[in-house]
């Protein structure tokens, strides 16, 4: 797949629905060179290769390469957070979440933004103390109860390990709309998907 040579650009990208395919100035021609932009979860994902970029566009690959728009490459800090640029405040995702072959990608259940930015509201410590004493209550029911949920024990083990996990669901819960319900349900989600 020929990239084709286009100036770097100072707009932002452009997005179709959530989505915008960007490339970055300074990196070599190729596929490597091409990111996908979420602006719902601000994060960017790389293609693994050629085979993954046509699984996620199809017939409409030329298209979309023509429509990337190439943008000076950001300064990332050590989180991965761009810091300036039109793509400030997004970002960019390790290798392990790269677009496959077949044009899937490791689930993201929660994006960096998202678990800083506890909703947009400013920090309550007594609700976050709240939301951590209601989660460890609803894992040890879920431990308790794991024949009846489906949902096995190693599993909610694993989830306590993970501690932005935790802290997305406490953020979730003090300052979101989120209920145990619906907690339940994204954690029996996230072992369905590992089956």
């Amino acid at each position: 797949m020929q990239e084709e040579q286009s100036p770097v650009q100072d707009g932002n990208p452009y997005f179709l629905g959530d989505e915008a395919l960007v490339s970055f100035s300074d990196v070599g021609n190729g596929v490597a060179n091409y990111w996908l932009v979420n602006k719902k979860d601000h994060t960017i994902r790389p293609f693994e290769t050629n085979e993954s970029l046509t699984a996620v566009f199809g017939e409409d690959t030329p298209e979309a390469i023509r429509n990337a728009v190439k943008v000076t490459t950001p300064k990332i800090d050590a989180e991965g957070d761009i810091t300036e640029g039109v793509l400030s405040d997004f970002t960019i995702l390790s290798p392990e979440y790269s677009i496959k072959n077949d044009g899937s990608a490791k689930a993201l259940h929660f994006s960096p933004r998202q678990l800083k930015g506890r909703y947009g509201k400013p920090i309550d410590q007594k609700s976050e103390n709240m939301a951590s004493e209601v989660l460890e209550g609803l894992l040890n029911i879920l431990k308790k109860n794991a024949g009846e949920t489906g949902v096995p024990v190693d599993f909610i083990n694993e989830i306590k390990k993970d501690d932005k996990l935790m802290a997305f669901y406490i953020s979730a819960l003090a300052y979101g709309e989120y209920t145990m319900e619906k907690i339940f349900s994204d954690i029996k989600h996230s072992f369905d998907n590992t089956k």
